[in-house]
Order: structure tokens, then sequence, then C-alpha cells
């Protein structure tokens, strides 16, 4: 059996686990991605991915910083300058100019991210990949971590979850989480539309779901996700492609004329998840693997490539100072900044979702009273796009 010995290690080779690796590319720490899939070879020339994000400036930075946000770009990002939210009886519009911006962010497919940094990582020489790996066991000490496979043995100071809302790290290590299902699934999937997109994103909220078109980069394609509870989702699968079209434009009030499905339907149930703790003797967890939340505000990925952002940094600088990377004391900074916010975000998220999914007339009432003075007052309506930003 072949032993190996890392600085790091990450459990868990999504766009979060990917990206940390990438923060860390001008180190000298010594890092190993783990997944438990094997590496897909994509084709950025076939269809669009199903699964799209929407990257906010500070996620930009990010990516910038990494030295890839060109490539993204290059391939395939499609820029939003506004977006329209409302209700049968009320809307509010978000605009760039309002804060100064020449956007308010970017809808990205998942596996551009990916491609990308994948791209980044094979000519990284302290980073190394293994796909189609499962861990067997993980022995945590005081001083190190040793990670078990069938074929190989790690070693390594400091492990990091960043395997997914599943997280099989998580579970086994005995994280302690908090799990509410939001009682909506989410329908996903990408269709042309008759007009062009004008690089807006719309949101509308109606008969208790809530309905996302987000613009991609031919003027009339759009990426759909459409929350509701399960029996909606189920009634809007059953329907034929022809009913199925018609019903969307319908509830987009036509404002792109008609649609066509161009892609197949996808459905996921929906949950807000949160562990009381990022952190644990030499281990730590990001991304979907610490939280996940409701697609409306289209936070999540933003979420966690802040925790990346945040624990590079740490990482980076106690390892210059020439510091063990995996000592409680640095890892309770990561703890200390992210999880306030990430709680922050996750509450309000919560607070929206039944604002904008209820039915009864009094919130009802409340929501078209949030838009219509949200629109109303421009130093609020900044402070939404603000805040969106973080």
């Amino acid at each position: 059996m072949k032993k190996y010995d890392y600085d790091l290690i990450i459990v868990g080779a999504g766009i979060v686990g990917l990206c940390l690796a990438a923060a860390l590319d001008q180190t000298d720490l010594k890092i190993l991605l783990l997944d438990k899939n094997p590496f897909i070879d994509f084709n950025l020339k076939n269809n669009y991915d199903l699964r799209v994000s929407a990257i906010n400036r500070n996620s930009e930075t990010l990516f910038n910083r990494m030295g890839i946000w060109q490539d993204i770009k290059t391939h395939r990002a499609s820029s939003f300058r506004h977006m329209i939210v409302w209700d049968k009886h009320a809307n509010l519009q978000f605009n760039a100019e309002d804060i100064a911006y020449f956007h308010l962010g970017h809808i990205v497919e998942h596996q551009v991210l990916k491609y990308s940094l994948l791209q980044k990582l094979k000519l990284a020489k302290q980073i190394h990949l293994k796909e189609a790996i499962t861990i067997e066991t993980v022995n945590i000490t005081d001083s190190q971590v040793h990670v078990q496979t069938p074929h190989h043995s790690f070693k390594t100071k400091l492990l990091i979850g960043a395997d997914g809302s599943h997280s099989w790290l998580r579970d086994h290590l005995g994280f302690k989480l908090d799990e509410n299902s939001y009682q909506h699934n989410a329908l996903i999937c990408t269709v042309n539309t008759e007009k062009t997109h004008k690089n807006t994103a719309y949101q509308c909220f109606t008969d208790g779901t809530i309905l996302a078109f987000l613009p991609l980069k031919d003027k009339q394609t759009c990426s759909i996700v459409w929350s509701a509870p399960t029996e909606k989702i189920q009634a809007l699968l059953a329907l034929d492609e022809t009913a199925f079209n018609q019903k969307l434009a319908k509830n987009l009030d036509f404002k792109l004329g008609k649609v066509n499905l161009i892609s197949p339907r996808v459905e996921f149930p929906l949950a807000q998840r949160h562990v009381n703790s990022y952190i644990q003797t030499r281990t730590a967890l990001i991304g979907d693997a610490a939280h996940t939340i409701h697609p409306l505000a289209g936070l999540g990925l933003n979420l966690g490539l802040a925790d990346v952002a945040c624990l590079a940094e740490i990482l980076k600088k106690t390892n210059a100072a020439q510091r063990d990377i995996g000592l409680q004391p640095y890892l309770r900074q990561y703890q200390r900044q992210r999880y306030p916010e990430n709680q922050l975000f996750i509450n309000s998220i919560g607070k929206l979702k039944h604002l904008f999914s209820s039915k009864t007339w009094p919130i009802e009432l409340m929501r078209q009273f949030a838009l219509l003075a949200t629109n109303q007052i421009q130093p609020l309506k900044q402070a939404f796009i603000h805040a969106a930003q973080m």
C-alpha cells in the first residue's frame, strides 16, 4: 500500500473544493484533492449545462485573483444588468446603474466553472488530483490526519470537507447538522425564448411558486429555476412539452414571448442545512457541506466561494508565518468570520421564502407593500443590491 504526506487534503472536487485548491496555488503547500467520482472531460461545445449559478462581484473578484475569470467569460458567461421581480400586484426593478456598476452579476454554467478550474489545476505542481477514490476511514490525532482508501494511505495536517450537501465526511466525522425541508422542490431546465432577454433576470411569484428566468449567453436562451411544493412540481413534470411551454410562458406573463424547452426537466428537493460548527480537530467544512439555502436569491454558490476566500486567506497567512495550518486557533478564525454571516443569510432567505411563496392574503399584502416600497426607496434598493454582492 502506497503512503503519501500532504499539507492539506480536500475531499470533494466540486466547484468549491477546486476553488480552494486553486486559491492556494501560489503557496508552497502540498495539496491533494480526492473525489469519489471520475473527472468529466467537458466539451463546452455541447448543450448548456442544466446547473447554473449567479456569480456575484465578490466571487468574480476571487476568480480574477486565480487568473481564470477571463477564461470563464471567454467560454460562456452571461452578464445581467437588470433584474425584475414581481407578483400579480406589484413589481421591483434592480439596475446595475443604481450602484454605478456595469452589471449585477453573471450567469455561469457549472461545467464552465469546473472546466476552467481543472485546466488551471492541471498546471499546478504542488496540487495533485485523484479521481474515483472511495475513502474507507479517517483517523484524527492532535498532530495529523490519516485518510485510508482501498489502495492508498494519506497523512495530512488539515482535512477539508467540500463534498457537497450530502457530505460523507461531515456525517462520518459526526458534525452536528440542523436540516429542515423548505417544503419545495426545484425544477430546472433550459429554454429558447421568442424575445431576447436583454441581459435581464426575471423572477416572479405566483400561486405559491417562485419562477426565475436567468439569461444565458445566447440572447434568446434562458435557464429556468422553478421552485414550488412537491405536488406542483410533479404536475409540471407530467405535462407534455407543448403544455409545459405554454404554462411557463404564461407564468412569466409572456414577457419573453413564447418559450420552447430545449433540455430535459430535472427536479431536486430543497432543504435548509447548517452545521453547528464548521470545524473540528484538524478538520473544516466549506460550501454545501456546511450550509445550503433556497435558490430564490441565487446566493448558494457565492456563500461557498466566500468560505473559500476567507479560509484561503487564513491558510496563506498561517503558512507564510511557518505555523501549522491545522491548529485550532487558525481554524477558529474561519469559524468566527464565516459562521455568523452564513447564519444571517440562511435566516433571511428562510423568511423571504415564506414571504414570497405564501398564498395567505395578509402575507400577500405584506409582500406587495415590500415590493412597492423597496422600488420607491432608492437607498433601500441599493442596500439590497450591495447585500447580494457580499
